[in-house]
């Protein structure tokens, strides 16, 4: 019994020097050798985000609906979006809310810079475009209002107004009606000023709606989908490799990478950060909203002055949204600057105060700047990056997301599938 207590004791004065002898070993040891750098994600970050079967880079109009068409045709894909922005940043929800597919001089100068077939070819798959966008989200949901869009024509724009019929004749087979037909005793109605004013043409192929209500609808059907959105990402050119395609994504100085075969770069007037080889050039819109008016507003619908470049509408509460004028310093709005200048927010005031409300002067609530994109043929671009496999860019716009933004998603996400099929059955 005594050898047995004394064995009993011995053992326990030994397992603690050699633990106070591990411990004091484990607490001072330094060494990082064969260790990997610390990364920004977890095991379990690593298994479930980094590897995708598609990447969409920008949450606009244009990439949330690429990632919807891939989900509904391919259920079973992880499909992630990059935004670098907390919020879209671009157009998609910066803009003033048109549903438009062309004013009437505006569809003049189309036809005189790229010929009368795409011009009118522009108009119709905008056309369409617009009623993709409508059958697709809904009227409803996004404060849709089919009321049309009327243009004021000054004097010096008179002579144009011959070519009306011809324009109708051009589109009446794919309108099934006149498109454009003159107005002019809105002008007396809607109480604009006749000193600059002398005609008044409408569309009735157009319409308006809540831009904000368009980007949550999109945003919550992509996630009820399955879409993973990460908001505050700002990508990096997509890199090739071995295993596929890699993108960067650098917050506070940490980079994470995520991976998939597949990337669309949906980034509209941003384009050119990311793949140059692809000439998108952006263009800013400097917007105004007024004060909620005493006086109920007598125009009830879009209107557009000066081939499209100067817009304004009636909004909630009463306002007036008043917008554009980027002709007056082309290369001062060839900006991804979100300032509102001078230079242009001085002739919209004229404009408000002198054309839509002459002699009243409300005060403005609201200004911003939205960036549209704009290519060089001013016709859509939804191919492949030449140089980078299974890359794509995602751009159709100019000017005209809202109509063109959804079935741009639809084609960008229909040429991603087509090379997962070339690829699969390579």
């Amino acid at each position: 019994m005594k050898n047995l207590l004394c064995t009993l004791i011995f053992t326990l004065i030994t397992a603690t020097l050699l633990g106070e002898r591990l411990g004091h070993e484990i607490e001072n040891s330094r060494d990082l050798t064969q260790l990997p750098p610390s990364s920004i994600v977890s095991f379990w970050d690593a298994e479930s985000e980094l590897n995708q079967d598609y990447i969409i880079i920008g949450a606009g109009i244009v990439g949330l609906s690429t990632s919807i068409e891939l989900k509904q045709q391919q259920p079973d894909a992880r499909v992630l979006i990059l935004e670098r922005g907390t919020l879209p940043i671009g157009a998609s929800s910066r803009n003033a809310g048109f549903g438009c597919i062309g004013s009437f001089t505006e569809l003049l100068m189309d036809i005189e810079m790229m010929g009368k077939e795409n011009a009118i070819q522009q108009m119709i798959e905008r056309w369409e475009g617009l009623k993709t966008l409508r059958n697709n989200i809904g009227d409803q949901e996004i404060n849709f209002i089919m009321c049309g869009n009327y243009e004021l024509i000054g004097s010096d724009s008179l002579d144009s107004l011959e070519k009306i019929e011809e324009i109708n004749d051009l589109l009446y087979p794919h309108f099934e009606g006149n498109v454009f037909e003159r107005r002019d005793e809105k002008l007396t109605e809607f109480g604009f000023s006749k000193d600059y004013i002398s005609a008044v043409v409408f569309n009735r192929f157009e319409g308006m709606l809540d831009s904000g209500r368009l980007m949550n609808v999109l945003h919550n059907k992509a996630q009820k989908l399955g879409v993973t959105i990460r908001y505050g990402s700002k990508a990096k050119r997509p890199i090739q490799k071995d295993h596929g395609l890699e993108v960067a994504v650098t917050v506070e100085e940490r980079t994470t990478t995520f991976r998939a075969p597949f990337v669309a770069v949906c980034i509209n007037a941003f384009t050119s950060e990311l793949i140059p080889e692809i000439k998108i050039k952006p263009g800013r819109a400097q917007i105004l909203v007024t004060e909620p008016l005493c006086n109920q507003l007598l125009f009830d619908a879009p209107v557009h002055m000066g081939q499209g470049f100067w817009f304004f509408r009636p909004m909630p509460e009463n306002r007036i949204l008043l917008g554009g004028g980027r002709h007056l310093d082309f290369d001062g709005e060839r900006t991804i600057s979100l300032d509102i200048t001078p230079q242009i927010m001085g002739p919209l005031k004229k404009i408000l105060t002198s054309i839509i409300l002459p002699n009243y002067n409300p005060q403005i609530e609201f200004c911003w700047s939205g960036i549209m994109g704009f290519s060089e043929d001013h016709l859509p671009h939804i191919e492949e990056v030449p140089g980078l496999e299974n890359v794509v860019v995602g751009f159709g716009c100019n000017g005209m997301g809202i109509a063109r933004g959804y079935r741009t998603g639809e084609k960008t996400a229909a040429l991603l599938i087509k090379k997962n099929m070339e690829v699969y059955f390579k």
